[in-house]
């Protein structure tokens, strides 16, 4: 159990949490499985922010299950407030389940993400486990590779992409290919021969700018230099007739 005060019991079984950064960061907190992984290029923006401020804002959704907290909403807070320097103890309000019902915490976590831009993907069943981790191993390694090409900005300038843009056009690339059958490897070598393509016909398909090449160039990142570089991907898929 986080220590803090109590502020009130609601209907559902879930309680409100006044605590701070020192008690909550006591324990460790695993993302839950179906929430999307933190964007690490996020965090030092919110870590600029809360170290001008002594309270995190909103609210912090956890649950408990088998003796492990779980983050359903908030989990970019809670990695910044894992790398801030300073000594200040932040003040925290979280909506805590201490017991888990898989059923109510689909339900908050689809009503929290109705105004918030949500890959499809992590909305599923259990039963698309399989495909979103084969996806999120992608995602990791691509942006692993090319990570001076993904901005936290939502929509970014040519030549960058955002994780979460490149995360679903990425599902819809495999969906569209019914790629799903091919292994991390294959749909990886896919990507790098896009790339190679790309590089090597870069003023057929977009007239860059001096800088905009540069990037790309010292990088060895073509990939996304139009903003439809997954339409792209499809149709040079289908035309190298790859089996």
């Amino acid at each position: 159990m986080i220590n803090g005060r109590e502020l009130c019991k609601n209907s559902d079984g879930s309680i409100l949490l006044g605590t701070t950064r020192t008690e909550l960061l006591k324990h460790t907190i695993r993302n839950w499985e179906f929430n999307r992984p933190p964007d690490m290029k996020r965090i030092p923006e919110i870590v600029e922010q809360l170290e001008k401020q002594d309270n995190v804002d909103g609210f912090v959704y956890l649950f408990m299950r088998d003796d492990d907290i779980f983050c359903y909403d908030g989990i970019h807070r809670i990695e910044a407030l894992r790398e801030i320097k300073n000594k200040m103890n932040h003040r925290i309000i979280v909506h805590y389940y201490p017991k888990y019902n898989e059923g109510v915490i689909n339900s908050k976590f689809k009503s929290l993400n109705k105004c918030v831009p949500v890959p499809e993907l992590y909305t599923k069943a259990q039963k698309e486990l399989d495909k979103r981790d084969l996806i999120e191993t992608i995602v990791k390694n691509i942006t692993s590779e090319f990570s001076n090409m993904f901005k936290a900005t939502y929509k970014p300038n040519i030549p960058h992409e955002n994780r979460d843009n490149f995360t679903d056009k990425l599902q819809g690339v495999i969906e569209t290919l019914h790629l799903y059958g091919k292994s991390k490897k294959d749909i990886i070598e896919v990507l790098m021969n896009f790339n190679e393509e790309q590089k090597c016909n870069v003023n057929k398909v977009n007239k860059l700018s001096v800088r905009q090449y540069n990037k790309c160039n010292e990088n060895n990142c073509f990939l996304f230099i139009t903003k439809n570089w997954d339409n792209q991907l499809i149709k040079y898929y289908r035309y190298n007739k790859y089996t």
